[in-house]
Formats: C-alpha cells, sequence, structure tokens
C-alpha cells in the first residue's frame, strides 16, 4: 500500500465490504416512518424518517443486518447510543430514541439540515477568521466530549456539519471510546481504528490506548486544512499557515502526545487570543478580506429571513436550498392570519450579487409593513392577496433602486379548503390531490414587481384538501427558453409523482437536487429554493 493508499482508508477498512448491496428500504423502524436511504456505511444504514405523532423529521440509524449476530458489532452499536446521550450540546447531534425493531437496532437522532466541513475545504470559500470561528465551535463539542470521558477517535471534516444558520454539529460515534472503559475492539490492517488522514501517531500504533489529545491532534490537521482550502492526505507542512498562528498548530500537531496540548482549554485559550490580538490582521490577506466582506453581507441576509420554519398544525412544510452559496438575491417568510389561514411569500431578485440585498431588504420591510393590518385586523380586515400585491406593487414601483422582482403569494385557506396564488416570474404552481392522479401544473403570470404603477394582479384559485400536496420552487426562472422552462416543469411534475409519499422536507431536498442535476445552464452560485407544502389530514 503507497503513502496515499493508506491515507484514503475508510474508517474501519476491514469492514467495508461487509454493507449489504440489496437492503430494501424498509416503511416503519420502531415509530417511525421512513421516508428514504441517508447513508449506507460499513456498520450501518441511516435513513430519513418521521415521527407519527410529532412529524418531527430524524436521522434512523440501523446496525447492518449482516452484523445484528455478531455480539462485538451490537455493544458497539449500543455504545454509540450511549456516548451520544452523554453528550446534550448545541454543537453535537442529539439523541431522540433508540430502541429494537424487527430487522434489529436502531438509534433515533437528530437529523441536520447541512454540508460538511470538507465542502467548504475543497471550495476555500471561507475567511481566516470564520475558519478559526468553525473550529472554536468544533473545540468546544470536545471540551464537553472530554468533560464526560469520551474521546471521539474519528474527527474529520465529513464528521463535522455546517447547518444553515452557520452552526457546527459533531457527528458520527460509531468507534468513539469512553476513557478508562475496559472492552473489546476489531482492528483493521495493523491495528487501525480511524481515518489515517486525522489519527494522531499514537491512535495509529494502539486505537486502544489513546487519550483526550487524540481528538486534538484530529483538529489541528482540520485547521491546516480549512485554513489553506485543501485537504492534506498525510502531507503537512505548517510553513505555509498564516505565520503567527503557525506555532499553535505546530504544538496540536506534536506527534509526543506529552508535548502536544494536554487539555483542549488551552488550545481554545490560544485561538481565542489569536484571534482577538492584531496577529490576525497580520495574517490576513486581501483575499481573506473580501472573503470576510461576503461573510458579512451574508449574515445581513440571514437576517432577513426566519430562523426556523413554521410549525403549523394543519400543515407539513418542507425547503430545500441550495447549499454553500450566498443567496443575497433571494427573500421568503411565513405569515399566519387571525382567520387561521396561512401565507407564503417568495422572491427573488434577477441578480445573486450584493447589491441585490437592498431592494430584497426593502420589499421584506414593505411586506412586512403592510400585511401589519391584516395580522391585527380591525373591522374584519380579511386577507386578499390581490389587493395586497397591487398595494406592495405601487409602493415598491416608487423605491429609487433598479426592480424586477420576481415574487409569488401563495394564500393557504383550510376553513374553505381553497388555496391561491399570484406570480411574476416563477409562474408555475404544482398540486397533486389527496385522491391520486396524476399531478397537476398551475400558472399565473402575473406582471413583474415593481415594472409599471398601476397593474391588476389576479389569482388562480384551487381547491385544497386534507392529504394535498403542493411545491413551488424557483428554478423556472423567467430568461429561460420555453423549451428549457417546459423541461423543468415536465421533470417536476414527474419527481412528484415518482416520490409523494415521502414527508415534506425530504421531498423538497430530493426535488432541489434533481432539478440541480437537470437544470440548463445552472452554476453553483445560482441561489434556488424549493417548498413543498402537505396539508395533514
Amino acid at each position: 500500500m503507497d503513502h496515499l493508499d493508506f491515507y484514503q482508508q475508510t474508517t474501519m477498512p476491514h469492514l467495508r465490504s461487509r454493507t449489504e448491496k440489496n437492503f430494501e428500504i424498509p416503511k416503519q423502524i420502531g415509530p417511525y416512518k421512513i421516508d428514504g436511504l441517508l447513508h449506507k456505511g460499513a456498520l450501518s444504514l441511516c435513513f430519513i424518517g418521521t415521527h407519527q405523532d410529532t412529524k418531527q423529521l430524524l436521522a434512523i440509524k440501523v446496525l447492518s443486518p449482516q452484523l445484528i449476530s455478531h455480539p462485538e458489532m451490537v455493544d458497539q452499536f449500543l455504545e454509540e447510543s450511549k456516548i451520544i446521550s452523554l453528550a446534550d450540546h448545541p454543537n453535537i447531534v442529539k439523541l431522540y430514541g433508540q430502541g429494537e425493531w424487527e430487522n434489529g437496532l436502531y438509534i433515533a437522532m437528530e437529523f441536520i439540515q447541512g454540508i460538511s466541513l470538507r465542502q467548504f475545504i475543497v471550495g476555500q470559500s471561507l475567511s481566516l477568521k470564520r475558519s478559526l470561528d468553525l473550529i472554536l465551535q468544533v473545540s468546544y463539542a470536545l471540551l464537553h466530549l472530554h468533560t464526560h470521558g469520551v474521546i471521539h477517535r474519528d474527527l474529520k471534516p465529513e464528521n463535522i456539519l455546517i447547518t444553515e444558520n452557520g452552526k457546527i454539529k459533531v457527528i458520527d460515534f460509531g468507534i468513539a471510546q469512553v476513557l478508562d472503559e475496559t472492552k473489546t475492539q476489531s482492528k483493521g490492517p495493523g491495528g487501525l481504528i480511524g481515518t489515517p488522514s486525522y489519527m494522531s501517531p499514537e491512535q495509529k500504533k494502539d486505537p486502544l490506548k489513546v487519550t483526550f489529545n487524540t481528538d486534538i491532534f484530529s483538529l489541528g490537521i482540520i485547521t491546516y486544512e480549512l485554513i489553506l482550502g485543501k485537504l492534506s492526505f498525510g502531507n503537512i507542512q505548517t510553513d505555509l499557515l498564516p505565520k503567527n498562528f503557525r506555532p499553535i498548530i505546530e504544538k496540536a500537531l506534536e506527534k509526543d502526545p506529552k508535548n502536544r496540548y494536554l487539555d483542549i482549554v488551552d488550545f481554545i485559550t490560544d485561538v481565542s487570543n489569536y484571534i482577538k490580538s492584531k496577529d490576525i490582521d497580520e495574517d490576513r490577506s486581501g483575499k481573506d478580506e473580501l472573503k470576510e466582506i461576503w461573510e458579512e453581507f451574508d449574515e445581513q441576509h440571514k437576517a432577513l429571513l426566519p430562523p426556523t420554519l413554521p410549525n403549523w398544525p394543519e400543515i407539513e412544510l418542507g425547503l430545500g436550498r441550495s447549499k454553500g452559496t450566498y443567496l443575497f438575491g433571494t427573500y421568503y417568510d411565513f405569515f399566519r392570519f387571525p382567520d387561521n389561514s396561512m401565507a407564503l411569500i417568495l422572491a427573488e431578485s434577477p441578480t445573486t450579487s450584493i447589491s441585490s440585498i437592498t431592494p430584497i431588504a426593502t420589499l421584506r420591510g414593505v411586506i412586512r409593513s403592510l400585511l401589519y393590518t391584516y395580522l391585527f385586523p380591525q373591522d374584519n380586515n380579511e386577507f386578499d392577496s390581490s389587493k395586497f400585491a397591487l398595494k406592495l406593487n405601487e409602493i415598491f414601483y416608487n423605491e429609487p433602486h433598479p426592480q424586477d422582482e420576481a415574487l409569488t403569494i401563495l394564500h393557504l385557506n383550510p376553513l374553505s379548503n381553497t388555496f391561491s396564488f399570484i406570480s411574476s416570474g416563477f409562474e408555475s404552481l404544482w398540486h397533486l390531490s389527496h385522491r391520486g392522479g396524476h399531478a397537476r401544473l398551475l400558472k399565473n403570470a402575473s406582471p413583474f414587481l415593481g415594472n409599471e404603477p398601476h397593474v391588476e394582479f389576479f389569482p388562480t384559485i384551487d381547491n385544497w384538501n386534507p392529504g394535498d400536496l403542493i411545491a413551488i420552487h424557483s428554478f423556472n426562472s423567467p430568461s429561460m427558453s420555453d423549451d428549457d422552462r417546459t423541461h423543468i416543469e415536465d421533470l417536476t411534475l414527474q419527481h412528484i409523482e415518482d416520490n409523494h409519499s415521502l414527508s415534506a422536507a425530504p421531498l423538497a431536498e430530493s426535488l432541489l437536487l434533481t432539478l440541480k442535476e437537470n437544470s440548463p445552464s445552472l452554476n453553483e452560485q445560482n441561489q434556488k429554493l424549493v417548498f413543498t407544502i402537505s396539508r395533514i389530514t
């Protein structure tokens, strides 16, 4: 085995062929309805599912059926659930349940909508300051684990997720160990347990006899890769790092654990002091400062959007959004009125540049001001999407910046079992009845917002019954050719019909992925959103 092959091995390479290839996706595991397969590993399979009572979306991990008769693997699987239950921390995946099902054992965990740190490393998209902020979040997760006697032993970029609000979640405790706990564990070739690129020298030598600072070594490698924007594969050259930060990483990567950081608290202290000092200003490049500007605008834009999806008892709401991109030209919001009707508003600027934040922020302010009279009505002032769009257009027309905002207003009324929508730019909505049959494409070609001062907006209205499914998205851009638009519309219809049994959240994610893979002329920086709304029966 050559040098690079060694560092590209999996966590437990001796088990890489143990996964069952033709595993049938179950419909139910314990109290959870299974929507699909998330990941297939050497030891386990991970599904996405929903709790039948709470409708909460969760990740359901099961021990591979091939290993259920292997006592050592069963013990290791149970140990993972025990360790996760010890770790109640905002930067660590949460445990929601565990138990037995007809094919073995399962662990129900928090489903995290985010992307792995590996993608940020490869994308070279983070500034030095932002990179260190993420590393500190990982450090706090390690501090919590170490305080409870847990050594992760497989800390790597793939096991660190960044959520849509920029928070870190450490996952995968499949080979974690409680310090001083006596147990046996299978090892791979040469006694290997872990991922070679991120393993300390002592873990490679004997993975069963490591201490907390083996995790610090792994974190040092991750920090090195994140700052440089490339994977190391065991090739570490600290002279490539910013000069003033270099000593911190060199100490974290000491081969002799006695010379390394002995406690994660000391690593946290040094990194925090570096961020607060003038040293970081000396180490920043002009390119790094530009990244910081984009990150600051990204935070400002996120503040314009709802932090979470609303929890409305009448519906299940799913949101799929492009990961790892700046969505500067996008705005969406949710409103519930006193008559228990609900509105979803989606808007998009013609450009994704930083300059689009101004019209989007203006639009948000105007929308919320106009909706105030409907949210707190007098004289039975019920929401009327036509009058609302007319007034919004008149106000926005007089704004001094470029216009051409695409807009959709979806109004859901469970009392009358109807919905209506007005759309300028996006134009299309997909509706699948609870009675089955084919999904229907509904259109509403209203004028663009702010183009003309006095125009009428006429909604498209349809029945909306318990069990019905609605989908809207921003892939059908007004700049598309007719053929491309038809292709996207047909693709959406087919995907909804083929996957209508999924819950709203996984359906939105799967539809987003399908459309991204098949959309003509779509680059990675295009902001795209998919909403799915299932009315609860």
